[in-house]
């Protein structure tokens, strides 16, 4: 719960025509508690505006470099006299004291009259949350895009495991001593025999579900709107939903460069930052061969008959990525290994916390409700 708490600040009237209506405006040093991705180096107060709040980790200090302002901003255009915030302290008594001190002095030398002013400060309370992981490995922090930052950190609306129950090996588990960038080097000559799928599967991992679904015979392109297809998608959108904070987690916790990062030549696609369909995250495990996995793995459980086909192209998906040169091999295995646990916690009524709303979703793939098109 947020804490009220009182604080002190002088206040101080000047002369609007004087030297100091001159001086530049200082930026604002502390937080803004009701936006923290503020740029807060670009903050400045602004005319007409109030001190901004207290933040916790500031109270513990005497003296508070909350705000500091000229009278160019509180003031309005052709006034006499402007008003200008000075520092705020935790005690009326400590306020008093730095009235006195040579720098309480300066500050007041130039005042026509100056008053204390109380306020109240809504403090934040302490997050319950962990903290987000370092992302310290070999992926430029520049790199990140931003709608991907803070993937790790959403909610699903509908839970379907733990993800404190997932594990995944040391990359070296799944590099297996190859040379990956040779792999990729060679992948790369495939590239314009599945150039058309590789851009259509960039969109995203919806875009790698449906191939599985397409591949599988269970959804086609002129299937939209019957209600088999509309089970389908609901269940995809869930299931996404579901898994991708876990795989945004994996990512910012090994943080791995992506392959263009260290295999000279390669000329992966989708490298340049100004292209729709850039990979601007971590690449280890692949999100793309995750969610295909978990869709093939999910209808070989409901449709054993499926299995191969349904395995083979979450294959396809995962290898042609490589292909596009945007992940390694040891990047598919960890997704694909990555899915076999999800899916398991996933269709166990113990593990699973939204088993019964799960289970009428996955009802989209019985053979009597989900008919093949």
């Amino acid at each position: 719960m947020a804490e009220t708490k009182s604080y002190f600040c002088w206040v101080r009237v000047l002369d609007a025509k004087a030297e100091i209506r001159r001086a530049p405006v200082e930026r604002y040093e502390g937080e803004i508690e009701w936006d923290s991705d503020w740029d807060k180096s670009r903050i400045r107060i602004r005319h007409g505006g109030r001190p901004p709040f207290i933040t916790s980790s500031q109270s513990r200090q005497e003296v508070l470099p909350v705000w500091a302002a000229v009278p160019e901003v509180f003031g309005r255009p052709g006034a006499d006299t402007v008003f200008d915030y000075g520092p705020a302290f935790n005690e009326r008594t400590s306020a008093v004291k730095w009235l006195a001190t040579p720098e309480g002095q300066v500050w007041e030398q130039d005042a026509l009259n100056r008053f204390l002013m109380s306020f109240n400060a809504v403090e934040r309370a302490a997050s319950t949350q962990p903290v987000d992981p370092v992302c310290t490995g070999t992926f430029p922090a520049a790199d990140w895009a931003e709608e991907f930052k803070k993937k790790h950190q959403r909610q699903p609306a509908l839970p379907f495991f733990n993800h404190a129950d997932l594990r995944l090996e040391p990359v070296g588990h799944y590099v297996d001593g190859r040379d990956e960038c040779a792999d990729l080097m060679v992948l790369k000559r495939q590239r314009s025999s599945h150039w058309d799928k590789i851009v259509a599967e960039a969109a995203g991992a919806d875009a790698a579900a449906f191939t599985v679904f397409e591949e599988t015979g269970l959804l086609s392109k002129d299937a939209t709107g019957t209600a088999p297809t509309i089970a389908l998608l609901r269940l995809r959108a869930a299931v996404i939903d579901a898994i991708e904070p876990s795989i945004y987690l994996f990512k910012r916790d090994r943080c791995l460069a992506r392959p263009w990062t260290g295999c000279a030549a390669l000329e992966s696609m989708f490298s340049d930052r100004t292209l729709t369909n850039y990979p601007g995250h971590p690449t280890f495990p692949s999100g793309h061969a995750t969610v295909a996995y978990v869709f093939a793995y999910l209808i070989t459980a409901k449709r054993p008959a499926l299995k191969q086909a349904a395995e083979d192209a979450a294959a396809a998906v995962a290898l042609r990525r490589e292909i596009a040169g945007v992940h390694f091999r040891s990047d598919s295995l960890a997704g694909q290994h990555l899915a076999q646990q999800m899916v398991k916690l996933m269709l166990d009524p113990n593990t699973n916390p939204s088993w019964k709303a799960f289970e009428s979703l996955l009802s989209a793939l019985d053979p009597a409700q989900a008919p093949i098109t």
